[in-house]
């Protein structure tokens, strides 16, 4: 799994912040093995911008 950050400055003191995130799945269960990987990958992303926006905010 590989995650990175980037942020992106948008003028008058706002930022974006990117979230990029990799990972591989190997098994040989069934073919929805991979659907609810993205979509839990998903999830865990969103939250983990949401924390990140609240932190942000806060300052």
């Amino acid at each position: 799994m590989e995650g990175k950050y980037e942020l992106e400055p948008i003028g008058d003191g706002k930022t974006i912040l990117h979230l990029t995130s990799k990972f591989r799945l190997s098994t040989d269960f069934n073919f929805y093995s991979g659907l609810w990987s993205k979509l839990i990958m998903k999830d865990i992303q969103e939250n983990i911008l949401k924390i990140i926006k609240n932190r942000g905010e806060k300052n």
